[in-house]
C-alpha cells in the first residue's frame, strides 16, 4: 500500500532543513502553548474560560477545516513547496503586529489586546491548516519511510531540549520577574512569532525533489474537478478505505487530552504571581515528557510499526484524566500541596509524552496510503477531524457550569474508546513486509 521514498542528492540536507523547520515550529509553539501559556494569557488580558474555550476551537477549525481546500488546489501539482511557502507564510506574519497591540492596549484596554492576539493566533494556524497537506506530502517525498520516524523523533528531542529553556523564560515572564505586564505578554508574543518566522526560514530552504515519473504520469491524468463536486466525493473515499476512516475517528479522540489539559491551570487565581511559576514549572514537565517519550516513540515506528506508537501513547494519556480528576478533588483553585502539585506535574509530564500525536497519525497515513491517493487523503484525514474543534468549545463551556471533574471523567472515556479503535487498526508494517516476501 504505501511506498519506499527514493534517496536523492539532497535527502540529507533536506532532513536537515525540515529538522530546523520542526524544530523552530516547536519552541515558536512553546511560547504559546495551549496548555500552560495561553490559559493565563487569555486570563490577564479578562477572558473568561469559554473564551478560551471558543479560541481553542478556532485553533482546531483554522488547522483541519482547511485541509479539503488545499488538497484540491493542489490537483494536478508536481510542486508542494510554493504554495506551502505562501499560506504559512502569510498566516504567521500576524503575531508580530499581535505583540504590538499588545504593548499598547494590554494595561488600559485589554479588551483589543485579546482580540489582536485571539485573531492572530488563530490566523497563524489556519496558514498551518493550508500549509498541512503540502507539507506532509513533500516530506513524503523528500524522507525515506524507514527514517521519517527518525525525523520526527529528532526534531522531538531538540524542540523538547530549546523548550526547557522556553518553560524558564516564560515562567519568569509570567511571574513577573523580568518584565511588568504587559510587556511580558507582548515578548512573549513576539518571540513566539520570531520563531515561526525562523521555522518558515528553513521551509525556504529545502530542495524539493523533483517528482518522479509515476508522479508526472499521475500530475497529467489527474482530472481537475470542481471544488463543490470534489466535496462529494469525499465521503465515497472513505468508504473505500475503511481503515483510514477509522484512523481519522482515533485522531479525533487522541485530541481530547489538549482540549481539557488547559482548563486544569485556568482558574480565578490566574493572575497571581503563583499560577505563573507553576506554569513555567508545568511547562517544563511537559517538556521533559515530550522529550523522554519521543525518542521511544520514533524507535517504535521504526521497528515495529505506527498503529502500535499510537495504541502506546493513548495508554499514556489515560493518566492525565485520572491524575487531574484527583487533583480536583484534593484542592480548590490553585494547587498548593505536594500531593496536589506532583499530581498536576504527572499530568502535564504525560501531556507531553503524548502531545504530539499527530506525528504518528502521518506516519501511519504514509505508510497506509500510495502516491496517487495521499494527497486526497491527506486533506480527508484532518478535515474529517473537524469535529475536535468542538471539544476544546465543550470543554469550556463545561468547566465553567457543570465543574471540571465531569470534564476530566468525559475526557477519560473518550481517550478509553480511542485505545479501543486504535488497537483494532491494521498493522501497516507487517502488510508491507509480508508484500515484499510474497515477491522475493
Amino acid at each position: 500500500m504505501g511506498e519506499t521514498a527514493r534517496e536523492t542528492p539532497h535527502t540529507r540536507y533536506n532532513f536537515a532543513m525540515l529538522v530546523g523547520d520542526v524544530t523552530g515550529f516547536y519552541i515558536g509553539m512553546a511560547f504559546l502553548d495551549s496548555a500552560t501559556v495561553l490559559p493565563v494569557l487569555v486570563n490577564r488580558l479578562g477572558g473568561s474560560e469559554i473564551f478560551l474555550g471558543v479560541l481553542l476551537a478556532a485553533r482546531q477549525a483554522a488547522y483541519y477545516l482547511p485541509q479539503p481546500i488545499s488538497a484540491h488546489l493542489l490537483q494536478g501539482k508536481t510542486r508542494f513547496q510554493p504554495f506551502l511557502l505562501q499560506v504559512v507564510g502569510w498566516g504567521r506574519i500576524w503575531l508580530i503586529p499581535a505583540a504590538l497591540l499588545i504593548l499598547l492596549f494590554g494595561q488600559n484596554v485589554p479588551a483589543i489586546a485579546l482580540w489582536a492576539f485571539a485573531i492572530a493566533y488563530s490566523l497563524s494556524w489556519l496558514g498551518d491548516g493550508l500549509g498541512g497537506v503540502p507539507w506532509t506530502a513533500m516530506v513524503g517525498r523528500a524522507i525515506p519511510v524507514d527514517r521519517r520516524g527518525r525525523l520526527f523523533a529528532t526534531t522531538q528531542v531538540l524542540g523538547g531540549i530549546s523548550r526547557l529553556v522556553v518553560s524558564v523564560l516564560v515562567g519568569a515572564l509570567l511571574a513577573g520577574k523580568l518584565l511588568p505586564f504587559p510587556a511580558s505578554l507582548a515578548l512573549i508574543t513576539l518571540l513566539g512569532g520570531i520563531f515561526l518566522g525562523l521555522s518558515w526560514g528553513f521551509l525556504v530552504l529545502i530542495r524539493e525533489p523533483a517528482p518522479s515519473l509515476e508522479e508526472q504520469e499521475m500530475a497529467q491524468n489527474t482530472e481537475t474537478v470542481s471544488f463543490l463536486r470534489y466535496l462529494r466525493q469525499l465521503p465515497l473515499k472513505f468508504r473505500e478505505r475503511p481503515d483510514i476512516a477509522r484512523l481519522a475517528i482515533v485522531q479525533i479522540l487522541g485530541t481530547a487530552t489538549s482540549a481539557s489539559v488547559p482548563f486544569l491551570l485556568l482558574t480565578g487565581q490566574s493572575s497571581g504571581k503563583e499560577v505563573g511559576e507553576l506554569s513555567g514549572w508545568l511547562q517544563a514537565a511537559q517538556t521533559i515528557g515530550f522529550l523522554s517519550l519521543a525518542p521511544v516513540w520514533g524507535l517504535i515506528t521504526d521497528r515495529i510499526g505506527a498503529r502500535t506508537t499510537i495504541a502506546s501513547q493513548f495508554g499514556i494519556g489515560l493518566l492525565v484524566p485520572i491524575c487531574a480528576f484527583v487533583v480536583l478533588t484534593l484542592s480548590t483553585g490553585t494547587p498548593t500541596g505536594f500531593l496536589s502539585v506532583s499530581l498536576m506535574i504527572l499530568v502535564y509530564f504525560c501531556h507531553g509524552a503524548v502531545m504530539d500525536m499527530w506525528a504518528t497519525t502521518t506516519n501511519y497515513l504514509l505508510e497506509a496510503t500510495s502516491l496517487e491517493e495521499r494527497a486526497v487523503y491527506i486533506g480527508l484525514l484532518n478535515a474529517a477531524t473537524g469535529p475536535c474543534l468542538l471539544l476544546p468549545l465543550g470543554a469550556g463551556i463545561l468547566a465553567q457550569t457543570v465543574g471540571k471533574p465531569i470534564l476530566f471523567a468525559l475526557t477519560l472515556l473518550l481517550l478509553g474508546t480511542g485505545l479501543f479503535l486504535a488497537l483494532s487498526l491494521p498493522e501497516t508494517r507487517r502488510k508491507k513486509v509480508a508484500k515484499t516476501v510474497t515477491k522475493s
